[in-house]
């Protein structure tokens, strides 16, 4: 019997430090956290793939592969630059 009120006692005190850290926005639930990590990945896999409709048109018109690189170099880092700035929001996605 006191092992089981030893574990029972140890379980209360885990859920009040849970809720003590989610009152504290320590963590948050996971479901919330895929959301916004499954929309800041779709916004990103949608700038990688309008990459060559917008790097086409000035590669088109580049005088050299330098400037072809440029471009497509210029159009990742901003496609990718989504990443950077939730990293910086603490992956967040922008919530």
């Amino acid at each position: 019997m006191d092992e089981a009120k030893l574990r029972q006692a140890t379980a209360n005190a885990e859920l009040a430090e849970i809720e003590l850290a989610e009152r504290r926005a320590l963590v948050v639930p996971i479901d919330h956290v895929a959301k916004q990590v499954a929309r800041l990945l779709a916004n990103v896999r949608a700038r990688m793939l309008a990459i060559p409709t917008k790097a086409a048109p000035i590669a088109h018109v580049a005088k050299s592969a330098e400037e072809i690189r440029a471009t497509i170099e210029e159009q990742v880092r901003d496609a990718l630059s989504e990443l950077v700035a939730a990293e910086a929001m603490g992956v967040s996605g922008g919530e």
